[in-house]
């Protein structure tokens, strides 16, 4: 058995271990760090085993979600259960207004902190214990980043996200630089 540890960090992150198509969304928000154990034991693949799980946040800035099936033009995002990660709050379904924030009143991250060269506030962080035996051969997460600070707040506030396995960030770009609204992450999909 090989253990690892793995640290999620970031801002609206949605993560989950197996990409589903489902429909509709909800969300159960504030859960216990046991709640969110037992989502990732739902989740993980034969062979991975999840030890303990830690958060680090508000629980206003968590949440357990199902059924994400989302289409913004002609771009569609689907995903099975998962844990919804918020360094503002868990925002309304629908974004009627152009900003939403919550002050969670939280420290910044540590390791988000490093990544992005800049000071980071009200963290919201899921450290997870875990262990994979010999068959597995690799592991991967699934996650959906957004902000918003896109478009208006670009260059000013610097949304997030990394997943720190072993220490070491594995969460980048396809120009493999760090996931952040400033990095070029976000395009306008309006149509």
């Amino acid at each position: 058995m090989l253990k690892h540890f793995a640290r999620l960090a970031g801002a609206l992150v949605l993560i989950t271990l197996f990409p589903l198509p489902s429909t509709g969304l909800s969300f159960t928000p504030g859960p216990s760090a046991e709640q969110l154990r037992q989502r990732l034991i739902s989740l993980a693949p034969p062979g991975v085993t999840i030890n303990s799980v830690t958060y680090q946040g508000s629980p206003s800035q968590s949440a357990l979600y199902g059924s994400l099936d989302w289409q913004s033009g002609s771009v569609r995002a689907a995903m099975a259960d998962g844990i919804f990660l918020s360094c503002g709050g868990i925002p309304p379904l629908s974004n009627t207004s152009s900003g939403y924030s919550i002050d969670a009143s939280q420290a910044g991250d540590t390791d988000l902190t490093a990544l992005l060269s800049q000071t980071t506030y009200d963290r919201a962080a899921l450290v997870i214990d875990f262990t994979v035996d010999q068959s597995v051969p690799g592991i991967s997460f699934v996650f959906m980043f957004g902000s918003d600070e896109f478009p208006e707040y670009v260059g000013q506030y610097n949304d997030g996200f990394g997943a720190f396995l072993d220490g070491t960030n594995i969460a980048f770009d396809e120009n493999y630089q760090p996931i952040t609204v400033n990095n070029n992450f976000f395009v306008w999909n309006n149509s």
